[in-house]
């Protein structure tokens, strides 16, 4: 079975005993992941999943019990000689069940303790000799360490539990409470004992400077002056720095980060309210061997610095600049100074690029795998098309909150969509009757609108006479997110081809989908897990049918204010969707709430069901206690 996706897998495992049993394959399960409620796990089930071998297991809803103690110890037992990757996230766990399940993992290269306050609240965390010789020799080779948002993290514990993960190449301290103040030389050495500070941690990193390759100090406090420290430590082989919502950070500190002599490779710093393009100027000059660069926030982007971001970076195949002030003509400039563009992986989400930024993009040849236009409201149909023929490689798109996008685009048709123009030009952006600029409700845009109206009969024929199908080209397509792609119709699912090898689809607040298109949907993309429908308020029992039935992979479904569902519509969800784990009801006024309890008793692989605003008052529904 290994040349069928996990999906698939799933699917043949249920279709005989002999088919089961060759599903478990351990070769199978590489990249499988256990999520485990503590409070439900019993011997049987802890067994049968020993059976799959799988190296990656999340925790979670552990508490202090006695029982939780047995649980742990035995998730130990029949699951630890496997594991690779651990995760006790957010688990209130005491020094006692970890070491009962620690003690049986000694292939661990991945632990996640983020949020495990209870763990490290009493401050005696591997202070017993015989406790930290055991997890010394069980944890010796892991490299990633997740320790974000502890509370009670202090330099004394820290100190205890890298002392026994000596191997430890990513750290992630996302969260935690540091003190960044400069301290004086003679208490370098010093631990405090109530708090974690940066001297301690600038000596862990001076102690093991060439074997950390990843630290994350995300939404800490850190600032320019501990960032210069940093930067100055010798032989430090830092390649990844994630630096995101530090509020303290300025243009200093990036700076020293980007003429320092450290080999990093991928950079990330969101939300830095006082960064500004003087950072990014100094990136793109004296870091071209960063391969991947994620920034958001900066206020003033001139056009020479964003064409430094596509041409002086030789290297960079991944790039998220979530910037209103990234405009078309600096990537433009940029993109058409080289050859090929190294892109595999683009977010420009909320810039104000256009369809030339779009068009000098697909000159450029990347191999784009990932593309991210979420709220480019200068994106339109023309930029949807040059997509379609661009990037057959695409695995995810993202086109949300792109207002302008209509069947044209959708459908390929080259006739009907026009570019966006400067607003002194005409601009014809859908074939619809009528618009919210024109109902009153909100302000004329700055192009001046007018209405392309095409008959049913001359629509056909250029459906009919295309040569290629539009957004169906991408063949690969995984993801597909159009959530409040308001002038969509039923027309660019009827008459679009489907994504054949598509998980993931967002059609939020699409209202002009009715039973019609949903049924193409269902049709044309059967292996669909992750569907969101939200407010597309037109759908009937009928619609929902057409959905469930044919959509037999669905694990996700959000119906959030489908106002026509009501409780006939979770009986045929209940029997239909075998595997929904997740399901969303919120605002679905005529669902009642005895209705809504049956059908949750009727489906035991449901995780979590979302009933806000939905009818009267419902009591919180208790979750699986198993998936």
């Amino acid at each position: 079975m290994s040349f069928l996706c996990r999906s698939d897998r799933e699917a043949a495992s249920l279709v005989s005993k002999d088919w089961y049993e060759s599903s478990l394959d351990p070769c199978l399960h590489t990249r499988t992941v256990i999520r485990l409620r503590a409070s439900s796990a019993t011997m049987t089930r802890l067994k049968g999943l020993a059976h799959r071998q799988s190296p990656h297991l999340n925790v979670s809803f552990v508490d202090g019990s006695a029982g939780s103690n047995w649980v742990m110890e035995e998730m130990g037992r029949h699951l630890g000689p496997h594991l690779r990757t651990l995760s006790l996230q957010g688990c209130d766990i005491t020094e006692q069940m970890f070491m009962h399940m620690i003690q049986h993992c000694p292939n661990l290269r991945a632990l996640d303790l983020s949020c495990c306050n209870a763990l490290f609240m009493s401050g005696n965390f591997l202070k017993d000799v015989e406790n930290k010789e055991i997890v010394s020799t069980t944890l010796g080779k892991l490299t990633v360490l997740k320790l974000n948002s502890l509370r009670y993290l202090s330099d004394v514990l820290f100190n205890r539990l890298m002392q026994c993960t000596p191997a430890v190449e990513e750290l992630y301290l996302r969260g935690c409470n540091i003190a960044f103040e400069v301290e004086p030389s003679n208490k370098e050495n010093m631990q405090a004992i109530s708090l974690m500070t940066f001297s301690n941690i600038r000596a862990f990193l001076k102690g093991h400077a060439s074997i950390i390759k990843v630290l994350d100090l995300s939404n800490t406090s850190v600032t320019s002056a501990a960032l210069e420290e940093l930067c100055s430590i010798p032989n430090l082989s830092l390649k990844g720095l994630i630096l995101d919502r530090c509020v303290n950070l300025s243009d200093k500190g990036l700076v020293a980060v980007a003429k320092s002599d450290l080999p990093i490779k991928s950079l990330s710093f969101t939300q830095g309210d006082s960064i500004t393009s003087v950072t990014i100027a100094a990136l793109t000059e004296n870091m071209t061997s960063l391969e991947s660069l994620t920034f958001s926030g900066v206020r003033v982007l001139p056009d020479n610095i964003t064409a430094g971001i596509f041409s002086k970076l030789p290297n960079l195949s991944a790039l998220s600049a979530s910037c209103p002030t990234l405009k078309s003509n600096g990537m433009i400039s940029g993109l058409r100074s080289i050859k090929h563009s190294p892109l595999t992986k683009l977010d420009l989400s909320g810039t104000s690029i256009n369809d030339d930024a779009i068009s000098t993009l697909a000159e450029s040849r990347p191999n784009l795998l990932e593309l991210n236009l979420q709220s480019c409201q200068s994106i339109s149909d023309y930029s949807v098309i040059l997509i379609s023929k661009a990037f057959p490689e695409l695995r995810v798109l993202n086109l949300a909150w792109c207002s302008s996008i209509t069947d044209f685009g959708i459908l390929g048709l080259d006739k009907y969509a026009e570019k966006l123009q400067p607003k002194d030009n005409p601009h014809y952006t859908d074939r619809f009757t009528r618009s919210h600029s024109q109902m009153g409700f909100f302000t004329a845009p700055k192009f001046k609108e007018q209405i392309q109206n095409v008959s049913e009969k001359e629509l056909m024929e250029a459906v009919l006479s295309r040569d290629f199908d539009g957004l169906g080209e991408l063949r690969k397509l995984e993801s597909l997110d159009l959530s409040n792609c308001t002038h969509l119709t039923d027309l660019s699912f009827r008459q679009g081809a489907g994504f054949p090898r598509l998980r993931n689809l967002q059609l939020a607040f699409c209202r002009n989908l009715t039973d019609e298109g949903f049924d193409a949907i269902a049709r044309k993309n059967t292996s669909l897990e992750v569907l969101n429908i939200s407010h597309c308020h037109i759908i009937t029992i009928t619609g929902l049918k057409a959905l469930v039935t044919s959509l037999q992979r669905l694990s996700h479904l959000n119906l959030t204010r489908c106002s026509n569902l009501d409780d006939k519509s979770l009986a045929i969800i209940s029997n239909n969707c075998g595997r929904l784990k997740s399901l969303n009801l919120s605002m679905c006024q005529k669902m009642t709430v005895t209705s809504i309890k049956n059908f949750r008793e009727t489906m035991p692989t449901l995780q979590e069901v979302k009933l806000g605003h939905t009818g009267s008052y419902l009591a919180p529904l208790s979750q699986p206690e198993f998936f």
